[in-house]
């Protein structure tokens, strides 16, 4: 490390903190999962091994690689589904809808159709953007007017416009299950090697908002868009309860939570900022 040295108090050799001066995240995850994957298979149980993280943004990243290398983990203490970036990909989506899609700046359009669940072509869309500008209109206006030359970009442009309508004749509960199959996400989901943490995200996203429309009969989304931003503003999080997974599983907590716990083997992840 650049401005200062750990040092090991232990007196077991074999115990000595290594630390690893990685060039990249990408990097340090990677040297992460082989150091997991080696000291397993010598034995190490993997609920004797913790990641501790600074926050769990950080750790929801590190936990989707580990997920597809099939490395069991639990997430200590759950996360706060607001902040977790998948969630906050519909969140982005379902403030569209309520907003107009047609009045979307060009950042958030250009933004909003790079996510993952409507399977679009990135060239596509850069390209498209960059038509806009040269025409000197809206990203949303060129391609409701050229609409032919950039036909799955447009696809996704009307299924916006579609759960407009969904959400005005919709109760919030009703509308959010239509948009969570017809956008693509659950499709999406369930083709991930370990789809039961994310999708429990969403369960709880979902039970929650049945919790804000109970005795409502007219509840939609506008009102849930402002319950978000009630919650934005008071700091309130909304914890995530914690999906069942296996008992012999590595550990994903934050340095905060990890006080009083005792693990064999800890990883301290992303210690300093690059």
């Amino acid at each position: 490390l650049p401005s200062f040295k750990l040092k090991s108090h232990l007196t077991a050799s074999q115990n000595k903190i290594t630390v690893l001066n990685a060039p990249d995240d990408l990097t340090e995850d990677q040297s992460i999962i082989v150091e997991l994957i080696k000291r397993h298979d010598n034995n190490t149980a993997w609920k004797d091994i913790a990641i501790l993280g600074r926050n769990n943004r950080e750790l929801f990243d590190l936990s989707q690689r580990l997920l597809k290398e099939n490395i069991p983990i639990r997430i200590e203490g759950g996360e706060n589904i607001l902040d977790n970036p998948v969630v906050n990909q519909l969140i982005s989506l379902l403030r569209t809808v309520n907003n107009g899609v047609g009045e979307s700046d060009d950042l958030n359009l250009f933004t909003l159709l790079h996510y993952f669940f409507w399977d679009l072509n990135s060239t596509e869309i850069l390209k498209s953007s960059r038509l806009a500008s040269d025409s000197r209109k809206t990203l949303y206006s060129y391609l409701v007017e050229n609409r032919n030359e950039f036909p799955s970009i447009a696809k996704a442009i009307d299924k916006i416009s579609h759960f407009q309508s969904l959400a005005a004749n919709n109760t919030f509960p009703e509308f959010f299950e239509r948009v969570f199959q017809e956008s693509g996400l659950s499709e999406y989901l369930l083709r991930q090697t370990n789809p039961g943490i994310l999708l429990s995200y969403f369960q709880d996203l979902f039970h929650f908002a049945q919790s804000l429309s109970k005795g409502k009969t007219n509840y939609h989304l506008s009102d849930f868009v402002s319950d978000l931003d009630t919650l934005a503003r008071q700091s309130i999080k909304l914890p995530s309860s914690e999906p069942v997974l296996q008992t012999d599983a590595v550990t994903l907590t934050t340095t905060h939570k990890s006080k009083g716990l005792e693990w064999d083997t800890v990883f301290v992840y992303r210690f300093i900022d690059r």
